[in-house]
């Protein structure tokens, strides 16, 4: 099991469920393309459905470059994927920190 602590990047387990929730919903709104959308899905099944809580090296990754990314038609979804990453880890997550 993927452990996001080992980069510095503790899981909280006491997350607002609710908020994340409406944080994946106005992501999905924000992206466009289904790969995109796709994250919101993979984080709300991992976080919302698992017991314990538990995010995936691939989803860790994706969240990651999405709270850091270049371009205009990613600028919507990256202050959420922002916001998400502030919620269930505390911090912005850094992909240049993780080498990604």
């Amino acid at each position: 099991m993927f452990n996001p602590a080992i980069f510095g990047f503790q899981l909280n387990l006491q997350f607002d469920k609710n908020q994340l929730q409406i944080l994946l919903d106005r992501f999905q709104e924000a992206v466009s393309r289904n790969q995109d959308k796709s994250l919101a899905v993979h984080l709300g099944q991992q976080l919302l459905l698992r017991e314990p809580p538990a995010i995936d090296r691939d989803t860790f990754q994706r969240l990651a470059k999405w709270c850091n990314t270049d371009g205009n038609p990613y600028q919507g979804g990256m202050e959420v994927a922002r916001r998400i990453s502030s919620l269930i880890f505390g911090q912005v997550l850094d992909r240049k920190k993780l080498g990604i």
